[in-house]
């Protein structure tokens, strides 16, 4: 699984993106000694940015105040990614510092992301790193409500998942739904693309 992060902007910031006149984005934290995909989650508060593609297939996005039932809303979903590997420190006289993130490699999907299309990574890393060390399985490291104690021919106690129908396998935290990332970050979480692989 590969480290990423999900970011949260506003419409009309995720517009400037996609059309290319935003090619920085101010923000009052970094994510030091990260390098990786930024996915772009666009807030659900309006205005509203919509997809609309003209009758030669060219991509173009449109604001309105309003939702279109006959066009695809981006607010609430993730349309695109790009590249994070540099930043400016702002100085600020009075106040902390901010910090321009660079946007390189813009990525627009043909069809948008859902936050369900990721897992939390704190979660997921902690059960991970602990399977890996044999310290812990089936998710029992974070107390998961859908672990329970079961018996394997009456004669070796281990934990399992209530999720899993094959009760050998180990904690399936790449789908479970107490990992997956289900509300959209304040700023930017650190998250997992289950599809995505090193």
């Amino acid at each position: 699984m590969i480290k990423s992060i999900v970011l949260s902007i506003k419409s009309q910031h995720a517009l400037n993106i996609m059309d290319g006149y935003k090619t920085l984005e101010l923000r009052k934290r970094v994510p030091k000694g990260f390098v990786g995909w930024v996915y772009v989650y666009v807030t659900k508060t309006e205005p509203y940015l919509h997809h609309r593609p003209t009758e030669n297939c060219d991509t173009h996005y449109v604001m309105w105040d309003k939702k279109s039932k006959e066009k695809l809303c981006l607010n609430g979903t993730i349309p695109f990614r790009f590249w994070f590997d540099e930043y400016d420190i702002i100085e600020v006289d009075k106040g902390k510092d901010l910090y321009a993130w660079h946007i390189k490699q813009l990525e627009i999907f043909d069809k948008p992301k859902s936050i369900n299309d990721f897992v939390s990574f704190t979660k997921a890393n902690k059960i991970f790193q602990n399977q890996i060390y044999g310290k812990s399985i089936f998710g029992n490291s974070i107390n998961c409500k859908h672990m329970e104690f079961r018996r394997l021919e009456n004669t070796v106690g281990f934990y399992g998942c209530k999720l899993q129908k094959d009760w050998e396998k180990d904690c399936d935290w790449e789908y479970c739904p107490l990992c997956k990332s289900a509300k959209a970050p304040q700023s930017y979480q650190y998250v997992y693309l289950k599809e995505e692989t090193e």
